[in-house]
C-alpha cells in the first residue's frame, strides 16, 4: 500500500456510517453495514484482490486507509463508484476508514465501524490437517510433535503429555481412524468446536488386543503459529490412565473440577460513545471451584427490546467472543470490554446476555450457573449551547461583522442546526430584530461549529446589542434547553 501520511492542520468533519446521506460500502460486491464484519478467503477474491466499494452523493475523490489512518490509497472512479483493489498478503484483520473530499472541496472522515477478516486458508482445511497430524503422531509415538499439535493455553499441558507418555508405554501396534460429526465454526473464522469420534486398535504389554472409542469435543484455535488444540472433553483415549479433571475432562462432575459462574450483577453496560450511542459491557467471571479454569470462553449477546431510531430484536443477537486466558480457584477476572454501536439510535432498551465456556469445554462441578442475563437503558446525551463569548463581534470602520460559535458537548453527531442572530442599536433586540436565521450543516459531538459572517451597516457611536438563539424553534430535543440563548454587545 502506498503511504501518504497527513501531517497538515485540516479541520475534518468525522462521521459514523450513518451520518454520511446516500452512501453505500461494499465489500467483494456486497453491502456492509455499518458496524457489521465479513471472512474473506483466498479462494473468494477475483485476481486475489480485495474489492471496496463506495457509492456517495455530490464526491469528487475517495480515499481509503486499512490501518486506522496511518496511510491511504486513492479509490477509483468506476461508473457512479469509487473503488479501490488490494491485494492481501498474509492473513489479516481490516477496519476500514474513508477521507471522502466533496465537490465544494469539504473533507469528510467517513467511520465505516467495520471489520474484515482475510484468512489464505479456508479453516476447514486447516483443521482437517491438525487431526490429521494428530492421528499420525499418536500411531507413531511421536510424543513431541503430538503435544506440539495443542496450544501452550491447553489445560495442564505438562500432566497431559505425561498421560500421552504413558499411553506409549503401556500400548504398541496402535491403530487410529476418526469422522467429525459436529463442526461448528466462530463468526470470525478465528476458533472452530468439533465433536469428532475416534476408535483405537491396540496391543496391550502382554501382546493382547484391545479397542476403544469415545467422541471427543474439541476446542481449535487459530494462533500466531497456526491452529492448534486448546480443549479436550469427554476424552477417555489420550492418556487414559492419567485423565486430570480438567484437562482431558471425561465429563463426569467432580469436587476437584473448577465452578465457572456470573450473575446478572457481574455484568456492566455504559455508553461511552461519541457521536454515536455505544454500549460497553464489562463482565466479571467468578470460580468457585477446586481447580485453576483455562482457555475461559465467553460469548455476548444483546436483544433490543425498545428503542429510538432503530428497530428491535425478536430474539437475542450474538455480538462478540471473549477469552480469559485463566481464573484461580476462588477468584475471579474481568474479560476485555467489548463494545456495540447503536447507529442512529438516541435511546435504546436492551437486555445483555453473556455465556460462559459457550462451548462446554471445560467439566465443572456445577454447569447451571454459566450464563446470565442484564437489562440496561441507554440514553445519547443531545445538548447544544452558547455563550456571550461565542458571539464573535468585529468592526472594520463603517461596517459590523458577527458570528456565532456553536457547541456540541453531547454524544451524537448532529446536523442542519438553525441558529437566528438578533441585532438591534441602542437597546436589546426584540424578537422580531432579527439579522438573519441560518443554519449550521453539522457539528460532530464533543466539538464545535461557526456559522458564516454576517455584516450590517456602522450606525454610528452607541452600543450594539447581539443576541444569538441555537435552534429557536425547538425542533432538537435535548437534555438541556436552558443554555441555547447568550447575548453581547459592542460599543463604538
Amino acid at each position: 500500500m502506498k503511504k501518504r501520511l497527513f501531517f497538515l492542520c485540516l479541520a475534518f468533519i468525522v462521521l459514523p456510517a450513518a451520518g454520511f446521506c446516500e452512501s453505500i460500502f461494499k465489500v467483494n460486491g456486497q453491502k456492509l453495514e455499518e458496524g457489521g464484519s465479513a471472512t474473506l478467503f483466498k479462494s473468494d477474491l477475483e485476481a486475489s484482490k480485495i474489492e471496496f466499494e463506495f457509492h456517495g452523493d455530490n464526491l469528487s475523490a475517495v480515499e481509503i486507509s486499512l490501518d486506522g489512518g496511518r496511510s491511504w490509497e486513492t479509490a477509483k472512479k468506476e461508473d457512479d463508484a469509487f473503488i479501490l483493489r488490494y491485494r492481501p498478503l498474509r492473513d489479516d484483520k481490516f477496519n476500514p476508514v474513508l477521507l471522502l473530499t466533496t465537490t465544494d472541496n469539504v473533507k469528510k472522515i467517513y467511520k465505516t465501524n467495520a471489520e474484515i477478516v482475510y484468512c489464505v486458508n479456508k479453516p476447514d482445511e486447516a483443521i482437517a490437517l491438525c487431526l490429521e497430524k494428530l492421528e499420525t503422531y499418536y500411531e507413531n509415538q511421536k510424543i513431541d510433535n503430538f503435544i506440539n499439535l495443542f496450544s501452550s493455553q491447553f489445560p495442564d499441558r505438562v500432566k497431559f503429555k505425561e498421560s500421552i507418555q504413558n499411553d506409549f508405554y503401556n500400548y504398541r501396534n496402535i491403530r487410529f481412524s476418526y469422522r467429525v460429526d459436529r463442526k461448528v465454526f466462530d463468526n470470525d473464522y478465528g476458533g472452530a468446536v468439533c465433536d469428532v469420534y475416534f476408535e483405537r486398535k491396540y496391543e496391550n504389554r502382554d501382546g493382547a488386543s484391545g479397542s476403544d472409542n469415545a467422541t471427543i469435543n474439541i476446542r481449535f484455535d487459530k494462533e500466531d503459529s497456526g491452529w492448534l488444540i486448546t480443549g479436550f472433553r469427554n476424552n477417555t483415549i489420550f492418556g487414559s490412565s492419567l485423565l486430570t479433571a480438567n484437562s482431558t475432562s471425561a465429563g463426569d462432575a467432580s469436587a476437584s473440577n473448577p465452578d465457572l459462574k456470573i450473575s446478572s450483577s457481574d455484568i456492566s453496560v455504559t455508553n461511552t460513545g461519541t457521536g454515536i450511542l455505544t454500549a460497553s459491557i464489562s463482565v466479571n467471571v467468578h470460580n468457585d471451584g477446586n481447580s485453576v479454569a483455562n482457555s475461559v470462553k465467553l460469548k455476548y449477546y444483546k436483544k433490543v427490546t425498545s428503542a429510538s431510531g432503530i428497530a428491535t430484536d425478536s430474539d437475542f443477537v450474538e455480538i462478540a467472543t471473549k477469552t480469559i486466558s485463566s481464573i484461580l480457584p476462588g477468584s475471579q477476572e474481568s474479560a476485555q470490554t467489548v463494545t456495540y454501536n447503536f447507529s442512529g439510535a438516541t435511546s435504546v432498551t436492551a437486555d445483555y446476555k453473556v455465556v460462559v465456556d459457550y462451548d462446554n469445554l471445560i467439566a465443572e462441578s456445577d454447569e447451571t450457573n454459566n450464563s446470565a442475563v442484564k437489562t440496561v437503558s441507554l440514553t445519547a446525551t443531545v445538548d447544544l449551547s452558547v455563550s456571550a463569548s461565542d458571539i464573535i463581534i468585529t468592526s472594520p470602520y463603517g461596517t459590523h461583522t458577527v458570528k456565532v460559535t456553536v457547541h456540541n458537548p453531547g454524544t451524537l453527531n448532529l446536523t442542519n442546526v438553525s441558529v437566528k442572530i438578533l441585532f438591534k442599536y441602542g437597546s436589546a433586540p426584540a424578537d422580531s430584530d432579527v439579522l438573519t436565521t441560518t443554519t449550521v450543516s453539522s457539528i460532530s459531538a464533543g466539538s464545535t461549529a461557526d456559522t458564516g459572517e454576517f455584516s450590517y451597516t456602522n450606525s454610528g457611536p452607541g452600543t450594539y446589542y447581539f443576541k444569538a438563539i441555537i435552534d429557536p424553534s425547538n425542533t432538537i430535543t435535548e437534555s438541556d434547553e436552558t443554555n441555547n440563548q447568550a447575548s453581547n454587545t459592542y460599543s463604538i
